[in-house]
């Protein structure tokens, strides 16, 4: 694959994503000898990913679509590298609140679709307390 691609992200802070590559070491551990272990280095560029939360004292230039951010441009052959791992380890990614398209408006789009989802970092709403606030709330009064 080449090019790019378009992700979108409904957690309200930034990701910074870096493909990994293993290597094998050994170490040395006093009175028991040697040890392999796997150690993961950092290879590649760091890609910043947009969170959807925005400072309203400052101007952003950031781009919303159905509560997610959108970040343009990404390389889709990192994106393929770095989807492969995070379709077994990142839930995030798992549970849709990161995903991506090759096509800006079909970001847009998916997007849209998913503005009813909730990513779980949306502010609570003081008119609709979750039932453990309601406790703590009456308790107080």
């Amino acid at each position: 694959m080449s090019g790019t691609v378009t992700v979108a992200s409904k957690l309200p802070f930034p990701l910074r994503l870096q493909c990994q590559e293993p290597t094998t070491i050994t170490e040395e551990i006093p009175g028991f000898g040697r040890k392999e272990r796997t150690r993961w280095n950092p290879v590649g560029k760091v890609i910043v990913i947009n969170g959807c939360s925005v400072d309203h004292a400052k101007p952003s230039e950031k781009i919303l679509a159905g509560g997610a951010a959108l970040t343009h441009g990404v390389d889709a052959d990192f994106w393929a590298k770095w989807e492969a791992w995070a379709l077994e380890n990142f839930e995030p990614y798992q549970s849709g609140k990161i995903f991506a398209q090759e096509k800006p408006a079909a970001a847009v789009a998916e997007a849209k679709e998913r503005s009813n989802e909730k990513s779980g970092f949306e502010p609570v709403d003081p008119a609709n307390l979750p039932d453990e606030f309601k406790a703590a709330v009456e308790k107080a009064a």
